[in-house]
């Protein structure tokens, strides 16, 4: 059948898949690609307008019929971000996006489970005001082993985060009484879930 609308979407370097994309409450699309364009499409006041480092996650919310930009974002630190694990979108609207990071810089918010990067490279859980314009809040996940990342993410109807994801991290943070509390191989996946706040690990 014929497309009912379709559209580009970029600046004028690389765009990398479209790791997530979910409706609102009120229809229009978000959607989070990886970019490598200085250029990408930001809108005025939003979150973080500029680029940074080589590579960022980019995160926007278009109309349903693909005519209007609402609101479009960076989210990233000064080395390569990439939204690997995609997004989900609450209740409120909020954006909650995941991936991995090896910024030390990457932008995290007080009072979470992990603000700062333990390893060459952690997970992250970044959730976006519904409106693009600011964090509710951002955390790393992660050990002191490489490749940390998160490759999906799901809400229950209270707001807790469920994430999966893979890690060659030793000392991954699991909680007490995990069926598995100790790697088991070169690289082990993982599930977590944490409070809505992401202050707190419920188990992982």
């Amino acid at each position: 059948g014929k497309a009912l609308a379709a559209t580009y979407f970029g600046g004028s370097k690389q765009e990398r898949s479209v790791y997530g994309m979910e409706l609102d409450g009120e229809g229009n699309i978000v959607v989070a690609c990886l970019t490598r364009s200085a250029d990408a499409p930001t809108t005025r006041g939003c979150f973080q307008p500029k680029f940074r480092g080589d590579v960022d996650m980019l995160v926007a919310k278009i109309a349903p019929d693909l005519t209007k930009l609402i609101w479009c974002t960076y989210i990233g630190g000064s080395a390569g971000e990439s939204p690997r694990g995609g997004l989900a979108i609450d209740k409120d609207d909020s954006v909650v996006v995941v991936g991995t990071s090896p910024s030390p810089d990457f932008p995290t918010t007080p009072g979470v489970v992990q603000p700062k990067l333990k390893g060459p490279r952690d997970s992250t859980i970044v959730k976006l005001k519904a409106d693009g314009s600011g964090l509710v809040f951002s955390t790393f996940l992660g050990g002191t082993g490489e490749d940390d990342a998160i490759m999906g993410a799901r809400l229950d109807t209270d707001g807790n985060i469920y994430v999966a994801g893979h890690t060659k991290s030793t000392d991954f943070p699991v909680a007490a009484g995990a069926p598995q509390t100790k790697a088991g191989g070169l690289s082990d996946c993982y599930l977590a879930k944490l409070s809505p706040d992401a202050s707190r690990i419920v188990y992982a």
